[in-house]
């Protein structure tokens, strides 16, 4: 590796600001009770754009308004593919087709998605109400995993994104319908769980 691991090998500079937690280091990466990336890039953030290109439908009904047309989805495909050619190769890789190789992103690919791209290809393609929902996590994925950690009115922020990422979800995309039991899934509740995670255990590249 030719630098610091965000998520597993922290850099001196943070050893020396965060110091309580360095039994939890001595025992590695199981010590950590949630593994945040994962859960966020590889959970929810694979979740939200599954709703959002029909790949997860919730009933067979076509009046879901935050599905986006299949031509729309194939769009945000070759745009994203066509980004490959601006950018330096380290980075290309996460700007492959999402609607031809989602089965192969990567949690590296979703993190570009959640902070670069998916602002971008989704915004004027879903409903301004559930556009402010994806915001509302990609703000919160900017702060938390930021490679020299946050302070703690960053960590204040990233409770209130994702509070209120949780509730909008439940109210506007799960609805409390009995029909749509298949979208009241514990991993957008267990986001809950990430702020009191990292007072306890410091920044996100431990848990």
């Amino acid at each position: 590796m030719k630098d610091y691991a965000i998520f597993f090998a922290s850099s001196s500079a943070i050893r020396a600001a965060c110091p309580y937690p360095e039994h939890l280091r001595d025992m590695g990466p199981m010590a950590a009770p949630y593994d945040t990336m994962h859960l966020v890039l590889l959970e929810v953030v694979l979740h939200m754009w599954k709703l959002f290109s029909g790949l997860k439908l919730v009933s067979t009904k076509n009046d879901e308004d935050d599905i986006m047309p299949r031509a729309t989805v194939a769009m945000i495909g070759r745009e994203l593919r066509g980004a490959r050619r601006k950018v330096p190769m380290a980075k290309a890789r996460s700007l492959r087709s999402i609607d031809v190789h989602i089965k192969s992103f990567k949690a590296a690919d979703w993190l570009h998605f959640i902070l670069c791209s998916g602002k971008v290809l989704l915004a004027g393609r879903i409903p301004d109400s559930y556009f402010k929902i994806f915001l509302l996590l990609s703000r919160a994925c900017r702060l938390l995993f930021r490679p020299r950690g946050a302070t703690k009115a960053k960590i204040q922020k990233i409770d209130k994104d994702i509070k209120y990422f949780v509730a909008n979800y439940c109210a506007k995309i799960y609805r409390g319908a009995a029909e749509r039991l298949p979208l009241c899934l514990s991993t957008i509740a267990s986001l809950l769980d990430i702020v009191p995670l990292l007072w306890a255990c410091s920044p996100a590249w431990v848990v």
